[in-house]
């Protein structure tokens, strides 16, 4: 026998062996399952015993619940023919009252009728007053308006002189309002401002001669009225300047002992000598003062001027 076929009857026999031995386990295995199989009969034996008892069980129960219903159902019918009865009562008394109350409204409209005729009446009366009014109203509010229109017109009127190209207004800001340039003698745009320059031209300076022309500077000065032919101010241009003048005048000086063509001395209680020449004396009656007229030394500052406020002047352009 070779080693081959000796490997091979050992390889059976083993596997002979285990199939003896699974053959041994399968026989274990339904005698295991021949027992679970008696002992689940046994048990759904049982439980069909328990269903059963609790079946009859419940067939008891179930005939005492039918009887409870049946009595609930004929003592509910009996309530409910009381309630209708009751309703049916409710019903009829109802009636009664509706067609008293039917007759209580058919006098209350009758009533009402008859008010509100009344009522219509004083609302006629009440309208045709009314309407009288109103147009008496009318008339007055017309007359209103009309008044107020001639006053709007006037007010515009003085609007557009405000409005009007080369209109001078003193404004309390640092800034020129819209439409407005300071009058501060710049020289501007004769193209970008037409109207102004086609109102006053070069009255105030003529630019570079072409394409600009000068505003007014009224920067620290004071207007005067544009004299026009009437004597005051007699020679002036319109926008011509003027320089600052004192007008010739004399001063009353007060003293008892004094003669023409004489000096002034120290006052009374003054330790100082004014060199002023005497041009006239005026006498007066004893014990009265004296009226000296005399040219008097320089005194204030660089200039004579009123009591003022400094504002921004404009024009319009």
């Amino acid at each position: 026998m070779t080693k081959f076929e000796t490997n091979l009857t050992e390889v059976i026999e083993e596997l002979q062996v285990k199939d003896v031995e699974l053959e041994a386990k399968d026989v274990d295995l339904q005698n295991q399952i021949d027992s679970e199989v008696v002992a689940r009969t046994d048990a759904d034996t049982k439980l069909q015993a328990n269903i059963d008892a609790e079946a009859n069980a419940r067939n008891v129960t179930d005939k005492d619940l039918q009887d409870q219903i049946t009595k609930e159902v004929i003592a509910r019918t009996d309530s409910e023919k009381a309630l209708q009865t009751n309703i049916d009562a409710e019903a009829n008394a109802r009636n009664v009252a509706d067609k008293d109350l039917q007759g209580q409204i058919t006098k209350e409209i009758a009533a009402r009728t008859e008010g509100d005729k009344a009522l219509q009446s004083s609302i006629d009366a009440e309208i045709v007053a009314r309407a009288d009014a109103d147009s008496k109203l009318q008339i007055a509010i017309n007359t209103e308006v009309d008044a107020r229109t001639k006053a709007d017109q006037g007010l515009q009127v003085q609007i557009d002189a405000l409005n009007i190209a080369g209109t001078v207004q003193y404004f309390a800001r640092q800034t020129a309002p819209d439409g407005w340039l300071k009058a501060n003698g710049s020289a501007v745009s004769r193209a970008q401002y037409a109207k102004l320059f086609a109102a006053i031209g070069t009255l105030f300076g003529a630019g570079d001669g072409s394409t600009t022309f000068n505003l007014p500077d009224l920067r620290g000065e004071f207007v005067r009225g544009f004299d026009d032919g009437r004597g005051v101010d007699a020679g002036r241009t319109l926008g011509g300047m003027q320089n600052s003048l004192l007008g010739t005048h004399y001063h009353a000086l007060l003293n008892a002992n004094l003669n023409a063509g004489g000096m002034i001395g120290a006052a009374p209680g003054d330790g100082n000598v004014y060199n002023d020449s005497i041009s006239q004396v005026v006498t007066k009656t004893s014990g009265d003062p004296v009226i000296i007229w005399a040219n008097t030394s320089p005194t204030g500052g660089a200039e004579t001027r009123p009591r003022n406020i400094a504002l921004l002047a404009c024009i319009k352009y």
